[in-house]
């Protein structure tokens, strides 16, 4: 069952980085029904859930590596389409996004996505929809680079270094949200 999830997001999302305007807004709203129709109750966060929310993550992220698109506006989408499912289902968003963010960067890193990409699209996406589920966004931008952080911790010093310079020279990102959570991942 996760293999045919993770299929269907690949296919879902090569279609959409080729063939819609606005990819961040296709890849929510695959996200969002990937997760509500594979998971009966995300709120508590079963096994089930985190599995099927990590293989609509790593469909996502073949799916870009398959258009050849640098992703950022795919990986928006994705954190857009989490953040809007999470909350959805009563679960806690800010708990969940660190784990979503560790996932994402480890994830990215076996496919060879631009980390650094992948990282100024997710919180991104977290941004906007943050502010549309009315959850606080400077607390989501900290839970979000700090998973980013320490997924990227995981896989060596120059994939944290690729990180955390995107996240800082991004010009799409409010660089003071971004110093501060980066100040508060060093702990």
């Amino acid at each position: 069952m996760l293999e045919k999830i993770v299929n269907e997001v690949v296919g879902a999302v090569v279609a959409a980085i080729n063939g819609v305007g606005d990819v961040a807004t296709a890849v929510r709203e695959l996200v969002v029904s990937q997760i509500e129709g594979g998971v009966e109750d995300i709120g508590s966060l079963t096994t089930t859930g985190v599995e099927t929310t990590s293989s609509v993550i790593r469909g996502v992220l073949k799916g870009i590596n398959e258009s050849g698109n640098e992703g950022i506006d795919a990986t928006a989408g994705l954190f857009m389409g989490l953040v809007t499912a999470v909350s959805k289902s009563g679960a806690g968003v800010i708990e969940s996004l660190g784990g979503f963010a560790q996932t994402t960067i480890s994830e990215a890193s076996g496919t060879g996505a631009d980390l650094g990409a992948v990282a100024v699209g997710s919180v991104s996406g977290v941004i906007k929809a943050s502010e549309q589920v009315g959850v606080n966004t400077a607390d989501a931008v900290s839970a979000t680079v700090s998973g980013l952080i320490k997924g990227a911790d995981n896989i060596g010093d120059e994939a944290t270094k690729s990180v955390r310079d995107a996240l800082l020279s991004a010009a799409e990102l409010p660089r003071d949200l971004i110093e501060s959570a980066l100040s508060g991942s060093k702990d």
